[in-house]
C-alpha cells in the first residue's frame, strides 16, 4: 500500500473517530470498567494462580499495574480485588460468587460491544428474544475467560524472560535494551491476539481475519506507545494528588478512558482498511446496518451532504484521446483492466501477509529460543548438572517435533487443491483477456 494510501486511511479513520463521538463512547467504557475491573482481576488471578500460586500471581499482576497506573492507583485496584475476592463458606456460596464475578466482569465488555457496533455502523435486530440475550452473555463470559488465559500467558512469558535473563545475562552480557525490546514484542503480540479476538467476535458484524489482524496489530503498536506516555503522566504525583482520596479511582478512569480512545481509533482504521480493499464490514445474521436517520438521532451524523464514510477513490475525469491512438489505447486498457481490478488488491494482500508473517516468525523464534533455553536449564537441574545430556535430549525432542510437523504439512500440501485452483484462475484470466478486443 502506498504512503498516500496510508495517510488517506489514517485521515479517514480520524474523521470517522471524531464523527462517531469516540470520546463519549470511551467515557462510557471507563465508567463500566470501574465496576468490572475487580471481577476481571479476580478471575484472571484465579486462572494464573492455578500455575503460579495465588501469592505469586498477585505479586506479578500488582507489579504490572504499578508500572501502568502508578503506585497509588495500583494499591486502589489491589484493595478492590481483595474486597471482591473474600473467601466464602460452602460450595453454593462459592459458585454463586463466581457467577456474580462473571456478570460483573462482562459489563465492560457489553459496553465495548456497543461502542464497536457504533463505530462499525451496525446494531442488533429488534425482537431477538431471550435466546440472543443468553448467547450474548455466553460470548461475554468466554471473552472474560480468554482475557484471564492471556493474563496467564503474559505471566508465563514474563517468568520465562526473567529466568532466561538471570541465567544468560552474565554469559552473553546483552544490553538491557535488548531484553526491553523482547518484552515489548511479547506484550504487543499478546495485545494483538486479544484485540483480534475482540474485533472479530465481540461486535454484531462480519469482518475477515485478514482485515482484523492488521487493524489489531496497528492498534497494539499505538497502545504500546500510548502506554508509555500514560505511565509517565499517571505516575506524576501531581496527577493523583489533585483528586485527594479519590485519586486511585480517577487514575483508573483516566487510564481506561485513554486506552479506549486508542482502541476505538484502531477499530475505525480496521473499518477504513476493509472498505479500501473492497470488503466493507457488514452486519451479522442477527444484526442490521444503522441508517442515516438513526445516526442523526444519535448525534453521530456527519455534516454536509457527504456520506460519513466517503469512498477512498473518486473517479477522475478521463481526458480526451486522439482517434489514431484509440485502437492502441483500447488494447492496452483491455490488458491492464484486470490488473487495475485485481492486481492492486493482490499486491496489498501480499505486502500485508508478508508483514504479518515477519512479525509471526520473529515472535515464534523468540518464544522458541526462550522456551528451549528454559527447558535446557530445567533438564540440567533434573539430570544432576549434566548440561550435555540436557542439550542432547532437547535436540532429540526438536528432531521428533520437526519430523512430525514436516510430515503433516507435506501430507496436507499434497492433499490440497489450492495450487490447481490457482492455475485454473490464471487460465480463466487469460481467456478473459483474449475476449477483450480493442475498441475501434
Amino acid at each position: 500500500m502506498a504512503a498516500t494510501s496510508w495517510s488517506t486511511l489514517l485521515k479517514l479513520s480520524f474523521t470517522s473517530w471524531n464523527e462517531d463521538k469516540a470520546l463519549r463512547l470511551s467515557a462510557a467504557i471507563a465508567y463500566y470498567a470501574v465496576f468490572s475491573i475487580a471481577p476481571l482481576m479476580v478471575i484472571g488471578m484465579a486462572i494464573a494462580g492455578l500455575v503460579f500460586g495465588g501469592e505469586a500471581a498477585t505479586g506479578q499482576i500488582y507489579d504490572g499495574l504499578k508500572g501502568l497506573l502508578g503506585a497509588q492507583a495500583a494499591e486502589g485496584v489491589q484493595a478492590m480485588v481483595k474486597s471482591a475476592s473474600k473467601p466464602d463458606q460452602g460450595w453454593m456460596a462459592a459458585t454463586g460468587g463466581f457467577v456474580m464475578l462473571l456478570l460483573g466482569a462482562s459489563g465492560v465488555l457489553g459496553q465495548l460491544k456497543d461502542a464497536l457496533n457504533t463505530v462499525w455502523g451496525v446494531k442488533p435486530k429488534p425482537g431477538l428474544g431471550f435466546t440472543a440475550f443468553i448467547q450474548e452473555k455466553f460470548l461475554n463470559f468466554g471473552m472474560v475467560l480468554a482475557i484471564g488465559f492471556l493474563m496467564l500467558t503474559s505471566l508465563v512469558m514474563s517468568s520465562i524472560l526473567a529466568a532466561v535473563h538471570n541465567r544468560l545475562g552474565n554469559i552473553f552480557a546483552l544490553p538491557m535494551g535488548v531484553w526491553w525490546a523482547v518484552g515489548v514484542l511479547v506484550s504487543m503480540s499478546l495485545t494483538t491476539v486479544l484485540l483480534a479476538m475482540i474485533f472479530k467476535y465481540l461486535p454484531d458484524a462480519r469482518v475477515r481475519f485478514q482485515d482484523v489482524w492488521l487493524g489489531a496489530a496497528i492498534t497494539a503498536v499505538l497502545l504500546e506507545i500510548g502506554k508509555a506516555a500514560l505511565s509517565w503522566y499517571l505516575g506524576l504525583e501531581s496527577t493523583s494528588s489533585a483528586y485527594g482520596t479519590a485519586g486511585s479511582v480517577v487514575l483508573l478512569l483516566l487510564w481506561v478512558y485513554y486506552t479506549s480512545c486508542i482502541a476505538l481509533f484502531g477499530a475505525e482504521f480496521t473499518r477504513a482498511h476493509a472498505r479500501a480493499r473492497g470488503r466493507p464490514i457488514e452486519p451479522s445474521a442477527h444484526a442490521e446496518a444503522v441508517t442515516r436517520e438513526e445516526r442523526r438521532e444519535e448525534g453521530t451524523e456527519c455534516k454536509g451532504d457527504e456520506p460519513c464514510a466517503p469512498p477512498l477513490v473518486r473517479p477522475a475525469a478521463v481526458p480526451g484521446r486522439h482517434k489514431l491512438l484509440d485502437p492502441v489505447l483500447g488494447y492496452v486498457e483491455a490488458r491492464l483492466r484486470l490488473l487495475n481490478l485485481e492486481g492492486k488488491e493482490a499486491l496489498q494482500q501480499t505486502v500485508t501477509l508478508l508483514l504479518l508473517g515477519v512479525v509471526a516468525i520473529v515472535s515464534i523464534l523468540i518464544i522458541w529460543m526462550l522456551a528451549t533455553t528454559a527447558v535446557v536449564g530445567l533438564l540440567t537441574e533434573y539430570l544432576g548438572g549434566s548440561w550435555i545430556k540436557a542439550v542432547l535430549w532437547t535436540a532429540l525432542a526438536h528432531v521428533i517435533i520437526v519430523g512430525l510437523t514436516g510430515s503433516v504439512l507435506w501430507w496436507r500440501f499434497r492433499a490440497a487443491t489450492w495450487f490447481a485452483d490457482t492455475l485454473n484462475e490464471f487460465r480463466k484470466d487469460r481467456q478473459w483477456l483474449k475476449t477483450q478486443k480493442p475498441e475501434m
